[in-house]
């Protein structure tokens, strides 16, 4: 019974270590997805800013 509680214990504890390492992989994942969403966002409204400055008309270009 001392046998079976103590193998029950090392199964546990190396679950809890698979269970913490998977969670520091996913942790990191989703920390570089979002930094490279929030990149993806900053390109995207550049390029919209420079778009609408190429489409602007000068104030003296208004008879065109």
């Amino acid at each position: 019974m001392e046998k079976e509680l103590k193998d029950i214990k090392v199964q546990n504890k190396i679950l809890q270590d698979q269970n913490d390492e998977l969670k520091t992989t996913v942790e990191t994942s989703s920390s570089k997805r979002d930094e490279n969403l929030l990149s993806l966002i900053r390109e995207v409204q550049d390029t919209k800013k420079m778009i609408a400055a190429s489409q602007e008309k000068k104030w003296w270009e208004f008879w065109k």
